[in-house]
């Protein structure tokens, strides 16, 4: 499988007289099962670079805010921080087991997560003071593998979901707890996908359903079971 996230990027382009100038463009990056990633221009689509490196085949990629960087997870049990620009590696984050998913903050520049097979997630800072991508701080999240993750609330909290058919939200800010497991999802299937924005979470699974659920504030650290507010399928 393959994925691709979008960016925007600020980008040195010649004009003409010979004089440079800063013009914004859009690109995207693709993830494939053939172990690289691809950057592309969305305005000419044409491909401007390959990223070699994994071992095994990509599952996942991801991109800064800040567009300069791109996220990817693999079957060869790693994340690797690529530039955008090079098309190098400049960072690889080992795990113990197969890297289901990645995600970046939206927020900030340095902060990412990653969900693996053996049910773990795992907290990034991709600090460049640090000498590269560091941790990672891992969460023991689901009773089987995790298949989506993301950041979410001004990288306050991260939230995974997995094969268990749960969604767990957490505190990534203070106590790096649990602080709710959201589970409704038919007959324990698994979640393959997630969103978040603020009190609102959404995920899809493979009960053929998508439900929304209504996370509230918490900071007590303690995890609770929250139900549903809406469910479509």
């Amino acid at each position: 499988g393959c994925c691709a996230f979008s960016t925007q990027v600020p980008v040195e382009s010649s004009l003409e007289g010979g004089e440079n100038a800063m013009e914004t463009r859009f690109f995207a990056v693709s993830a494939s099962v053939d172990a690289t990633l691809k950057v592309w221009c969305l305005a000419t689509t044409r491909c401007l670079g390959t990223m070699s490196g994994h071992t095994a085949s990509l599952t996942a990629c991801a991109v800064t805010k800040n567009g300069k960087r791109v996220l990817s997870s693999s079957a060869d049990k790693t994340v690797k921080v690529w530039n955008i620009e090079t098309c190098l590696c400049e960072s690889t984050i080992v795990q113990s087991s197969k890297v289901n998913c990645v995600a970046a903050s939206n927020w900030t520049d340095f902060l990412a997560c990653s969900g693996s097979a053996d049910g773990t997630l795992a907290i990034l800072n991709l600090q460049p003071d640090s000498g590269g991508a560091t941790g990672p701080r891992k969460l023991a999240s689901h009773h089987g593998g995790v298949l989506s993750c993301g950041i979410f609330r001004f990288d306050t909290r991260a939230l995974s979901s997995g094969t268990d058919g749960t969604v767990r939200v957490w505190d990534i800010s203070d106590s790096f707890s649990c602080l709710y497991i959201l589970a409704g999802h038919l007959d324990h299937s698994s979640v393959a996908c997630t969103y978040a924005a603020d009190t609102r979470i959404v995920s899809g699974g493979r009960d053929r359903t998508l439900r929304v659920w209504h996370v509230p504030y918490q900071e007590n650290g303690g995890c609770d079971s929250v139900d549903e507010k809406s469910t479509y399928g």
